[in-house]
């Protein structure tokens, strides 16, 4: 077989991969599997197959203890290949404090401290707000790890939330100010 049907059938196979990881993970969008296609073709089947395992998977979180009116919650962004492990590259997700465990809902009583970046040793990240007390925009490091540093006076619990392209909503165990 010569070198360039060798290419071609390369080119085949990773399109059919990439056809299926986009059926088995639902994130990739129609227009996420035609850039794919075309890293196939333009940059190899390689570089394809780590576009659809670097993206972000699963969101774990460690939630601190109170201390000063606030609450540390370390996060991080995982990908989608089997082992879980931290991402690669710098994440965002748009994240949100709800009064519930499943995210159903953003919060109606907001941190009146707000959400900031968190002061965990070794997690650099940043937090933008976009609803004050609310909803942030959570950036990570270039590894996946991010520090949210929620503040509030009063009583109340709350749970981080962050969704990923696929729907999933996940969220952090309780934040309780007490």
């Amino acid at each position: 077989m010569t070198t360039k049907k060798i290419q071609a059938v390369l080119a085949i196979a990773g399109v059919l991969l990439i056809t299926a990881a986009s059926v088995a993970y639902a994130e990739l969008s129609e227009r996420q599997v035609g850039r794919l296609r075309s890293a196939v073709k333009e940059r190899g089947f390689a570089d394809a197959v780590a576009k659809i395992l670097d993206h972000v998977d699963d969101v774990t979180y460690s939630v601190g203890a109170e201390a000063a009116n606030a609450i540390t919650v370390t996060v991080a962004f995982l990908n989608a290949q089997e082992t879980a492990t931290d991402q690669n590259s710098a994440q965002a997700l748009v994240c949100y404090l709800s009064d519930v465990a499943t995210g159903i809902g953003v919060t109606p009583t907001a941190a009146d401290g707000g959400l900031d970046e968190g002061v965990v040793a070794g997690n650099a990240g940043k937090t933008d707000t976009i609803v004050a007390g609310k909803i942030a925009l959570v950036m990570s490091d270039t590894d996946g790890d991010a520090s949210v540093k929620v503040t509030h006076t009063g009583t109340d619990n709350y749970f981080l939330c962050c969704p990923r392209g696929n729907n999933d909503i996940d969220c952090s165990a309780v934040i309780d100010f007490n």
